[in-house]
């Protein structure tokens, strides 16, 4: 009679998000006046969970505070973005996750 060894592996995995110093421009925001981090739609996008597409139809509409770099990057303001997830100001748009 012929015995079957079988192996079972088990592989686990973490992932951390180091925001550093570096991550984003600190600048005064022009919609709310304040100094703050401005990042990239996908950096706020992997700070939050909300796709990308979200995060840029949101600034917009106007529903996150935003500005252009002189090269026309889309850079969004974070203390709008954290200050207005889950209240009403994101006009009842449901974030789709990633």
């Amino acid at each position: 009679m012929k015995r079957i060894r079988r192996t079972e592996i088990t592989v686990e995995t973490d992932e951390i998000l180091f925001v550093g110093h570096r991550s984003g421009i600190v600048d005064i925001c022009p919609d709310c006046g304040e100094a703050g981090r401005l990042v990239s739609p996908q950096h706020a996008a992997d700070l939050t969970s909300i796709s990308a597409e979200t995060i840029c139809a949101w600034a917009e509409t106007g529903a996150v505070h935003c500005s252009r770099t002189t090269d026309g990057v889309l850079l969004v303001c974070l203390k709008s973005l954290f200050g207005n997830l889950g209240s009403d100001r994101l006009l009842g748009a449901t974030p789709s996750r990633r």
